[in-house]
């Protein structure tokens, strides 16, 4: 009988045994789990920030207009500035986190108009440029005078291009890789499209007959982007002055009225209605971007 229930007893204790060391090994499998998941995370976030970083400093490059290291030093600094002077001046959290992520937006979009116009800008040189080459080509089947027409005729950055591809073939670099550089500084779309159509004419010389169909496409395109930047530059002139009429307008009557900051500060209405302003501010801001890539 002892030995039956020591039996049991034992039997018992060992299925307990078993049933906790798996359900321990089980939760430290999990556990490890969820610890390379987020570590998988954090390191996609740090990935996406690596890539923002290197396409700003791309951008900004390009415009020559500030080194991205200190673009972004300056972007972030003022992002600090502007969420604790809001949170200083309104005591509401929301109206600082928006007008922090509105202050973010702001420079980007304004990067993004510049962008646009150098796109505009490289457009019309490209025109300029297919017309020139066009002409020579037809007279000189060869790249090298093409190329030294649009250098002399072309302003910058358009010519500047070209005169350092003439130079290149001048002193013998093959011409596939000075097309493929040429591809890659003429960044726009129908710029590539010039370029492929120089790859085939060397080796057809009736591809030649292209060039004024590309030509065409070229200006039907640039018409389309000068009435998108005729078209929506009126209701943006609107947009922005309705969505940043409330700062000016809740100062002035702060000065008029000195009631206002105790109604925007100590009433829940007015935190509300605060805040609720600066989220417009920061919809527009997200609105407007959009509207400019989708007109890109």
């Amino acid at each position: 009988m002892d030995f039956a229930a020591n039996t049991y007893t034992l039997t018992i204790s060992c299925c307990v045994f078993i049933t906790v060391v798996s359900a321990f090994l089980m939760a430290i499998k999990l556990f490890n789990k969820k610890i390379s998941e987020q570590k998988t995370i954090i390191e996609q976030q740090n990935d996406a920030f690596s890539r923002w970083i290197q396409l700003t400093e791309k951008r900004l490059k390009r415009q020559k207009i500030i080194r991205g290291r200190l673009y972004i030093f300056l972007l972030i600094a003022l992002s600090i500035f502007a969420f604790f002077g809001a949170l200083i001046m309104f005591h509401n959290l929301p109206a600082a986190m928006f007008v922090t992520l509105t202050i973010l937006l702001i420079p980007g979009r304004i990067l993004q108009i510049s962008e646009e116009k150098e796109k505009m800008k490289l457009t019309e040189q490209l025109i300029t440029a297919i017309r020139l080459f066009a002409a020579e080509f037809i007279q000189t089947p060869h790249l090298e005078k093409g190329f030294a027409a649009i250098a002399a005729r072309v302003p910058p950055p358009t010519g500047t291009i070209f005169a350092d591809a003439y130079k290149d073939l001048v002193i013998g670099i093959d011409p596939e890789m000075v097309l493929a550089n040429l591809s890659a500084k003429l960044e726009t779309e129908h710029g590539k499209m010039f370029v492929q159509l120089l790859r085939q004419a060397r080796i057809d010389m009736s591809i030649s007959t292209l060039f004024p169909k590309l030509l065409e496409k070229v200006e039907k395109h640039l018409d389309l982007l000068r009435k998108n930047v005729s078209g929506l530059l009126g209701e943006r002139i609107l947009t922005v002055l309705t969505a940043a009429a409330p700062i000016p307008i809740y100062f002035i009557m702060r000065g008029l009225l000195p009631e206002v900051d105790e109604f925007f500060i100590r009433t829940v209405v007015g935190r509300v209605l605060l805040a609720a302003v600066f989220l417009s501010m920061f919809l527009w801001a997200i609105i407007d971007r959009i509207a400019g890539r989708v007109q890109a």
